[in-house]
């Protein structure tokens, strides 16, 4: 089973060189992504580096990942995370379903 985050858009998938997007009945899947791209949901911004904060669920378990890097849409604020942050959130997510965590929240450290 796999992690999934709470959104309020449609169900598509998306696929491009270096970015991907998966969206299925209001969840999607973490995103890898591309700085200063143009935004695949708007398609009307460009992204820029910043930091996100990320929530994700598996069951009854909750895990929040504060100061996350990411490209952040201008226009929308989609964020979209590169392969390695991917890897590393998830398996921080891990870690915690592991602990039998109800709820934790981290701060992410490269």
């Amino acid at each position: 089973m796999s992690f999934t985050q709470s959104m309020k858009q449609p169900t598509h998938v998306t696929q491009l060189p270096h970015t991907f997007q998966i969206q299925q009945s209001g969840k999607t899947t973490l995103v890898a992504g591309n700085n200063n791209m143009q935004c695949v949901l708007c398609k009307h911004g460009t992204t820029h580096p910043g930091n996100v904060t990320v929530t994700l669920e598996r069951d009854d378990c909750i895990i929040i990942v504060k100061d996350v890097p990411a490209d952040i849409c201008e226009n929308c604020e989609e964020y979209y995370l590169s392969q390695s942050t991917t890897a590393a959130v998830l398996s921080r997510a891990e870690q915690s379903i592991n602990r039998q965590s109800e709820i934790e929240i981290l701060r992410f450290a490269a």
